[in-house]
């Protein structure tokens, strides 16, 4: 009876003992142990986006080393495309008109990311929370809510792969849960040997027709341009701002980024009134989860686009003060 005693006893405290050592995971760390898997793990899988009413199935394969990240996104419906993105170019390719555009801005992507800066600088606008656990591509998955604190941004429910910390699949939702966007993996495994050279321009082959986007430095460019931005929504700064062609024969249009650090704005400022006043959107426009807002300021077209609700969309456009 003795005997019997003491083995209880003694599973008692090493199950209290092995509960004490492993803490469980915030839900902030559960992010950022899913970012850096998902920038540090060679990886292939397939997803589908759900967004606008439309469904896109792609592929991905993901490799890094000392430079940073590669990888490649093949898409398997509609018009053949790819997105190649290395170290410090984001190169898309439409392989039926034999065509590639070159950009160092960030690529739009349905993959959330939460660095540890990130993640800092997130907590005056967002709400970390852990909620359920469910089972995605075949393999437990933790999720995570991510509530924004206002109404100026959309908010994220993501599940995270307990075993690899890779994301499994992520919903963009509004201000009152409601999913806009989903990226959710069918398929996710692990893998080693992927080439290098795939993702390449060279693996393209020369008979491509290259196009390649100017960048200028975003803090200062926009002095001698004769406009500049006022007081932007809480949290949203200019990270980048490059010059696009957006016409056969004209100036080029000045092509901004703001973010908050999870939530992205691009603005387009447009010299060339009288040839954006033939399509250039006036007003407001909302397709899916994307909002966007246009008008004539002084004499340039501005015209704003994002993930974010309608009021932060207006509210970017109207911050940007023209001069005379």
């Amino acid at each position: 009876m003795v005997i019997r005693t003491l083995f209880f006893v003694s599973l008692v405290f090493l199950s209290y003992g092995v509960r004490a050592d492993a803490q469980p995971l915030s839900a902030k760390a559960w992010l950022e142990k899913m970012s850096i898997s998902m920038q540090t793990t060679d990886y292939e899988g397939t997803f589908i986006y759900f967004h606008d009413g439309e469904m896109e199935v792609m592929n991905l394969s993901h490799t890094y080393d000392e430079q940073g990240e590669i990888e490649r996104l093949v898409s398997l419906n509609g018009v053949p495309r790819e997105i190649i993105r290395d170290y410090t170019n984001v190169i898309c390719v439409w392989p039926d008109s034999k065509s590639a555009v070159v950009s160092r801005s960030r690529k739009r992507t349905p993959f959330p990311a939460f660095s540890s800066e990130i993640l800092k600088k997130l907590d005056d606008f967002y709400e970390f929370l852990i909620t359920k656990k469910d089972r995605i591509a075949n393999r437990v998955a933790q999720q995570i809510e991510v509530k924004p604190k206002d109404a100026l941004r959309y908010g994220y429910n993501i599940w995270v792969d307990e075993a690899s910390y890779l994301l499994l699949r992520s919903d963009l939702v509004n201000v009152k849960g409601k999913m806009l966007e989903q990226v959710t993996f069918t398929r996710m495994e692990q893998v080693e040997g992927l080439q290098i050279e795939q993702f390449t321009q060279e693996a393209l082959g020369s008979d491509y027709r290259w196009v390649y986007s100017e960048e200028e430095a975003a803090q200062g460019s926009s002095q001698h341009q004769g406009w500049k931005f006022a007081t932007l929504p809480a949290g949203f700064e200019l990270i980048s701002m490059q010059l696009k062609p957006m016409y056969k024969e004209a100036e080029m249009v000045n092509h901004l980024i703001l973010s908050d650090g999870l939530a992205t704005v691009s603005v387009y400022v447009d010299p060339n009134l009288e040839l954006a006043k033939q399509s250039a959107l006036q007003g407001e426009s909302t397709m899916g989860a994307v909002n966007a807002y246009g008008m004539v300021k002084g004499r340039l077209q501005v015209t704003a686009v994002g993930e974010v609700p309608m009021a932060t969309i207006k509210h970017v456009v109207n911050a940007l003060k023209v001069k005379g």
